[in-house]
């Protein structure tokens, strides 16, 4: 996996580049990842200050995160979250699929015909 971290507006303590890819690496536990690309960013003129954009090149339609917060840790920890309930709901749905089940979300999606007997 390719990452590349951009850090704009501030200087990143020691540590934090390696705590974003350590994050980065959990998540390839959950999907292969081919490259990963985050943008950290302080906007002075808005608030909450700090926002993190994320893209995600994987198999199927990348995945993108952005969160924004008042720290560091805190944007990161929400973006990696954002992160992770996408590549869930994503394998959820491919299971479902391969299993045959379908979801039926309520009676404007039910096919027509059908009396739910």
């Amino acid at each position: 996996m390719t990452t590349q971290v951009q850090f704009k507006g501030f200087t990143a303590r020691p540590g934090v580049r390696a705590w974003i890819e350590d994050g980065l690496r959990d998540l390839r536990t959950l999907t292969l990842i081919t490259a990963a690309t985050v943008h950290l960013e302080r906007r002075r003129e808005c608030s909450p200050a700090m926002q993190a954009q994320v893209h995600l090149a994987v198999s199927g339609p990348d995945i993108h995160a952005t969160a924004t917060d008042h720290t560091v840790q805190a944007v990161w920890l929400k973006a990696l979250k954002n992160l992770r309930r996408q590549i869930e709901r994503r394998k959820t749905k491919l299971q479902r699929r391969n299993t045959g089940e379908q979801l039926v979300h309520g009676p404007e999606n039910r096919r027509m015909g059908a009396t739910g007997r």
